[in-house]
């Protein structure tokens, strides 16, 4: 089963330690990252306008999908 790392970053300077979940499939892993998105947004909404967003990364290293917090509903 493939890993995915997520990332919290301002794809500048600014990041997290990754977070590693194992899922089936890069919509999977999407998906995931969308509903981490929405739950980080509800405990802290200011991440939408300081250009953070969640980076999400397979199994070797390669980005899937960048998700910025501004464009989550």
């Amino acid at each position: 089963m493939p890993i995915f790392s997520y990332i919290i970053t301002d794809l500048a300077e600014r990041k997290s330690k990754p977070i590693t979940v194992p899922l089936q499939t890069h919509e999977e892993a999407v998906m995931y990252g969308t509903l981490l998105a929405r739950e980080m947004l509800g405990d802290t909404p200011d991440l939408t306008g300081n250009g953070m967003c969640i980076t999400i990364l397979d199994d070797v290293g390669k980005t899937v999908s960048i998700l910025p917090f501004g464009s989550v509903n």
